[in-house]
């Protein structure tokens, strides 16, 4: 099993380090390009969730990317301490509607096999799994 750890504190440039760290991770696992793709723009949209909805873009707040990839299954964790995300208050947004923002949920599932999000005390956990050599469906 491969894993991976990194902290990332909320500034300007911690959507690009998300991104970098990414790219370097799941390359270095040897995953298709296309996969690391996709997982970046999911793991983007979780970042941009935590620092908005769960640190109302406070800088300096912790952000933790954890990574694993066990028998063709890469998991995918999005940890913030903020004030947490309420999935039961989610509705998915109205594509026809072309709404500012909002898809953020809808992407992430839509880019992995399975998503999961927890609420924690204090903050909000994504899980996004994805098998690798499998494809969407």
């Amino acid at each position: 099993m491969n894993t991976h750890e990194a902290n990332l504190l909320l500034s300007d440039h911690t959507i690009a380090e998300a991104r970098r760290i990414i790219r370097q991770t799941l390359s270095g696992w040897k995953i298709k390009d296309a996969v690391i793709d996709d997982m970046i723009l999911a793991c983007t949209e979780g970042v941009t969730n935590a620092a908005r909805h769960g640190y109302n873009f406070k800088k300096d707040s912790s952000i933790e990317l954890s990574f694993s990839l066990e028998k063709g299954l890469l998991t995918i964790s999005i940890r913030d301490y903020g004030k947490g995300l309420n999935m039961e208050s989610y509705c998915p947004p109205n594509h026809a509607e072309q709404p500012e923002g909002g898809y953020g949920v809808d992407l992430m599932r839509r880019l992995c096999h399975e998503m999961t999000v927890l609420g924690h005390s204090p903050g909000t956990e994504i899980i996004l799994k994805r098998y690798i050599d499998r494809e969407l469906p």
